[in-house]
């Protein structure tokens, strides 16, 4: 029988999605029709990645044990306030949960703001 880590217990280690991010996780996964992984957001938990500040985020798991990368489901580009050119991906885990949004700025400097869609 495996255990799943309670919300309580998450929450302590993360947070909800703000509303910019789960402005931007709608806009992705609706356009790819991944309707499971849209009613997964209202209770996602997230902690930001350790990227320098360029706004990627880590979906933490109700499943205690190593996760890997399985597959990117959804991308997108944009320019940020500045100019500088931003790629996400979105990418689930090898059991086809949501594991991050990566945000990647081109010049690795910290992002501005997430794009409103």
């Amino acid at each position: 029988m495996s255990r799943k880590l309670s919300p309580v217990c998450l929450m302590a280690l993360g947070r909800p999605l703000d509303e910019a991010e789960l402005n931007i996780l709608e806009f992705l996964l609706g356009a790819q029709k991944k309707q499971r992984l849209l009613e997964e957001l209202s209770g996602a938990i997230v902690r930001d990645a350790l990227d320098g500040g360029m706004g990627s985020i880590q979906f933490l798991s109700h499943h205690p044990g190593s996760r890997i990368l399985g597959e990117s489901v959804a991308s997108a580009t944009f320019k940020d306030e500045d100019g500088v050119l931003v790629t996400i991906e979105l990418n689930l885990d090898q059991n086809g949960d949501l594991m991050e949004m990566d945000f990647w700025k081109v010049d690795f400097s910290p992002l501005k703001k997430i794009p409103h869609t």
